[in-house]
């Protein structure tokens, strides 16, 4: 089973490219000069039993949330819309194992966050 610390790193690895120069953090990297657009990113297992399969490998399920951060409204979305479109319905390789695919679970709308915009969006998958 992989850590979180390594699902994590994936999924900033996956919002690499479609966020550009801006980027996705864990809530503790977050540079102390905040950038314009950026994404925070958390992991954690769901609640249930492990699935078995056949070779005895367990499969257990994840809760992702990212939070797009924008100056504006339009910018927070901008971030949102390119987390969606790197990861949801994509299949993830962590840890050389492959999850299922991430799905949106739900999604609270961008607003004002302490200066800036914010929206959280949770997605699930199991690994």
């Amino acid at each position: 089973m992989s850590t979180e610390t390594e699902q994590s790193a994936a999924i900033r690895a996956a919002l690499e490219v479609p966020l550009g120069k801006w980027s996705a953090y864990d809530y503790d990297d977050v540079p102390t000069t905040l950038p314009n657009l950026y994404a925070l990113t958390t992991v954690s297992k769901r609640a249930g039993a492990p699935i078995y399969f056949s070779g005895g490998k367990a499969v257990h399920g994840y809760r992702l949330t990212t939070l797009a951060v924008g100056r504006t409204i339009e910018e927070a979305r901008w971030v949102r819309d390119h987390i969606a479109g790197a990861i949801e319905d994509c299949a993830l390789t962590i840890g050389g194992r492959v999850t299922t695919r991430v799905r949106m679970e739900t999604e609270q709308p961008i607003e004002p966050d302490d200066g800036r915009y914010s929206g959280l969006t949770s997605w699930t998958y199991a690994l």
